[in-house]
């Protein structure tokens, strides 16, 4: 009978232990497994970080070979002019509502420049373009283009005469030539006519008009 009575308080002392071991177990368990899901979230939110400060990480973190991200980083190749770019000007005529092209070939002084060092030679224009093939200058003009003439007056031995100007490209006013008409033989009206000057779009209205007044 005693040694029943032994045999069961160790199956007692037994299944007491096991309980006890399961519990530590559990507890231990749960306790690895919070540090574990704790570790896990902050990982993530220092990863999230490092992200919005260094956004070319991005490939990386998503498991993207980090050598795709290494070329990504690398500086793109500036941009500059060529021997074989095109310069493409445009001048916009305000006064005779046209645009003229003009297209050269770089000077050698150019070639080799990029954007900004091309804009000091051309502040007066604004660049549209700027590309390794063209280049596009714009730029307005408050005049006419060279295509017009214009009929006013210009001094010769100290008296007005009747004249013909023409304009640059750059919408100046050029003199072409001075007529043998002086200004002294009209009246009021058309002395303030060619003052103000009169501009024609047609070499041909321009001997017409001045087959009027040819002496």
């Amino acid at each position: 009978m005693f040694t029943k009575g032994l045999s069961d308080l160790k199956k007692l002392l037994y299944n007491k232990n096991m309980i006890i071991a399961f519990a530590v177990l559990a507890i231990l368990g749960f306790t690895f497994g919070y540090f574990l899901t704790e570790m896990l979230g902050e990982k993530h939110e220092y990863d999230q970080m490092k992200l919005q400060e260094n956004p070319h990480e991005n490939s990386v973190l998503e498991g993207e070979d980090p050598s795709n991200a290494v070329l990504k980083d690398l500086p793109s190749k500036e941009t500059v002019i060529k021997e074989n770019t095109i310069l493409t000007f445009k001048r916009e005529y305000i006064k005779s509502n046209e645009i003229d092209d003009e297209t050269k070939t770089p000077e050698e002084s150019m070639i080799g420049l990029n954007k900004n060092e091309f804009e000091q030679l051309y502040k007066q224009w604004e660049i549209t373009k700027f590309d390794e093939e063209e280049v596009i200058l714009h730029t307005k003009i408050d005049s006419y283009s060279p295509r017009f003439y214009k009929i006013g007056m210009a001094e010769k031995n100290q008296q007005q005469y009747i004249a013909v100007f023409n304009f640059d490209k750059e919408g100046k006013e050029v003199l072409d030539h001075i007529t043998s008409t002086p200004i002294s033989i009209l009246n009021e009206n058309e002395k303030k006519k060619f003052e103000e000057g009169v501009v024609f779009g047609d070499i041909e209205e321009v001997h017409r008009m001045l087959e009027n007044y040819d002496g």
